[in-house]
């Protein structure tokens, strides 16, 4: 029986693509160009941890789908995926951290992952 305390995360979308593209065709995001990077990285670490959580999803799903020996590829490769997340995670705190504190940023931008972090 796979395990249902993981939860699907597929319906989230990732920002950082868009946000680049509204940068280069609108002049979107932070002004200042050392805020817009900050503000762009933590959009690219998230996304970042959801691919790689929902992959490491996937991969524990496969292994109960399948069980066919002793599964340790599928087990594995879902240590790596939610390792990345892991990773990805505490460097987007990192990055909002140097956001908060930074004099260049905007007053809004300060708040910038305040609800998700």
């Amino acid at each position: 029986m796979p395990p249902t305390s993981l939860p699907d995360l597929s319906h989230l979308t990732a920002h950082s693509g868009r946000m680049a593209l509204r940068r280069m065709f609108q002049s979107g995001g932070a002004k200042e160009h050392r805020a817009f990077t900050l503000q762009l990285n933590d959009m690219r670490l998230a996304d970042m941890a959801l691919r790689e959580y929902s992959s490491g999803r996937d991969a524990v799903l496969e292994f109960h789908a399948e069980r066919q020996g002793m599964g340790i590829t599928s087990v594995l490769r879902a240590s790596g995926h939610f390792e990345g997340c892991i990773w990805a995670l505490e460097r987007f705190g990192k990055h909002i951290k140097v956001l908060r504190g930074a004099l260049f940023a905007h007053t809004d931008l300060k708040q910038f992952g305040a609800a998700q972090y």
